[in-house]
């Protein structure tokens, strides 16, 4: 009798020992995540470029220039090209010339354009226009420094194209791209977009993005050949 005793004991402790393994094991995979990313920084700035990727129909079989371009701008002076697209004060018209005065000067450079307008002895008009961008004047002043400090931030990024999925093999075509600046309420970004391929081929636009119900628009900007 005593020896049913034992064995049913020891029965029992092996079932209850084998339940709080399982539980255990359970409770321990139930916090270990799965498919992690193997870099998970920057991401606001790759989940951008996957929509920007499809919103403009890029060629994933294209490879890709690791080594993001320095400016937005084809001149190469990031600074100066956003500061001319903040947004301007509304035009400003001089007083009324006096009798004696032989001209009355009007300057608008609101939109995209420097607008001189001289009118002399009410009898001759003379119009001056200078472009300085193609580009709408989006930006507040607050959002051109929140980009330079982005930009100086993000000195010594590379791309990961394992977050992209172009085919970095392909050396008859690429693309090359500078870092996406953000505006401070992140519902606009600037950047350069290139298509090359050996020799002097390709092109390539400086690109402005306006985001409206979660969707990403482009408009181009200035283009170049080369």
């Amino acid at each position: 009798m005593k020896i049913i005793y034992i064995l049913i004991v020891g029965v029992l402790f092996f079932i209850i020992s084998c339940t709080n393994e399982s539980v255990r094991k359970d409770s321990t995979a139930s916090i270990v995540p799965h498919n992690l990313p193997s870099d998970t920084s920057n991401e606001y700035i790759y989940k951008f470029m996957l929509e920007m990727i499809k919103e403009q129909k890029l060629d994933i079989r294209h490879g890709l220039r690791l080594e993001p371009h320095d400016n937005c701008d084809e001149n190469g002076n990031d600074s100066g090209y956003l500061r001319s697209l903040i947004i301007k004060d509304p035009p400003q018209e001089t007083k009324p010339a006096k009798e004696s005065e032989p001209f009355t000067v009007t300057i608008d450079s609101s939109g995209d354009s420097l607008h001189l307008k001289i009118v002399e002895n009410k009898d001759y008009t003379y119009e001056f226009v200078g472009a300085t961008s193609n580009l709408e004047n989006c930006f507040t002043r607050e959002d051109v420094n929140y980009m330079l400090q982005q930009k100086r931030k993000l000195k010594s990024f590379s791309w990961d194209n394992s977050r992209l999925g172009f085919d970095t093999t392909n050396k008859k075509a690429w693309y090359s791209f500078s870092v996406p600046l953000f505006s401070k309420d992140h519902k606009k970004a600037i950047m350069s977009v290139e298509e090359s391929c050996p020799g002097l081929c390709g092109s390539g636009y400086t690109m402005l993005f306006t985001k409206q119900n979660n969707v990403w628009t482009s408009h181009y900007g200035i283009m170049h050949f080369h």
